[in-house]
């Protein structure tokens, strides 16, 4: 079972200036309280079961000449330990810390700091020295003060350092990814101008066979009209051959009436008279056609 918080009349332990809370098994500090009572610059909560410091500690009794907090079970102080600006005296005998904040460089008022009987690292130590004397406190509390200014600027330059190292990663980073969007970038056009050559062989290809599969068409016509103009050309050549074939014959016929009609009539006459009665009967008969014939035909020539 949790033990039933002790209620503190933080008022009834005010004397003076002084608020005396030790020996009162507190392990929570009523800091609300303490912070209402402006009139007490002196606080002691020594021989507690105080384990931790409220957050807000520092900032709310800033107002603080002198700090107990003796013979407790601190392990660490809160980081605005450091505002209690007005601190000239602070006891943290018998706790259990190891370090102090480095806000504790802005106590430049404190002249008392009595650290004994706490597992103190070494450098602190070396510091704040043994305090078995009321001068080895003073003296503690003296150099204690310069020690972390000097610690808190060397944090400040680190803190700074690596704030560089981060922005200077941050931009790196950044520089990087800027260099990989600008590879991709050149990856892709790249791509695209690839894309595009392999397009253009494409259309310059099938233009290519395209093209000669015109000037094979172009070809086969030619062909066509070269055999067309061949077939025209004998097909000219022999209705000429034929024309002039008629026209040959027509001659001769012409030839021949002239001269056996207009010039040889009278010869054929007497040629006929001295052949046998058949025969001459059957040659006037083929003669007398052939002129008809050949008046038929000249008719029709020369009269259309």
């Amino acid at each position: 079972m949790p033990k039933n918080k002790i209620k503190i009349n933080v008022k009834e332990k005010l004397e003076d200036n002084v608020l005396d809370l030790s020996l009162s098994e507190i392990d929570d500090i009523p800091i609300k309280d303490i912070a209402a009572v402006k009139r007490a610059t002196v606080l002691d909560l020594s021989s507690n079961n105080i384990k931790f410091l409220p957050k807000n500690f520092g900032t709310q009794l800033s107002h603080l000449h002198r700090l107990d907090l003796s013979k407790n079970q601190l392990r660490f102080l809160p980081d605005d330990f450091g505002n209690l600006v007005n601190l000239k005296h602070l006891d943290l005998y018998n706790n259990y810390l190891e370090q102090l904040p480095v806000t504790f460089g802005k106590l430049t008022k404190l002249k008392y700091l009595d650290l004994k009987g706490n597992p103190l690292s070494l450098a602190v130590q070396k510091v704040v020295g043994p305090c078995l004397s009321n001068k080895d406190c003073q003296e503690a509390a003296r150099k204690i003060v310069p020690y972390y200014v000097e610690l808190g600027k060397k944090i400040e330059i680190e803190m700074r350092k690596k704030a560089e190292r981060e922005a200077k990663q941050r931009e790196l980073e950044a520089e990087k990814q800027r260099e990989e969007k600008r590879l991709a970038k050149k990856a892709a056009r790249k791509e695209r101008v690839i894309l595009d050559r392999q397009r253009k062989a494409k259309e310059k290809t099938f233009e290519e066979n395209h093209n000669n599969e015109n000037d094979g068409s172009d070809d086969k016509t030619l062909k066509i009209i070269k055999n067309k103009s061949l077939v025209q050309s004998f097909a000219s050549m022999n209705l000429m051959k034929s024309i002039k074939f008629v026209l040959l014959i027509t001659m001769l016929f012409i030839m021949i009436y002239l001269i056996f009609y207009k010039f040889s009539l009278y010869r054929f006459d007497a040629i006929l008279s001295l052949l046998p009665d058949n025969e001459r009967q059957i040659l006037n008969t083929f003669f007398h056609k052939f002129n008809e014939s050949i008046k038929k035909f000249l008719n029709s020539k020369f009269i259309a």
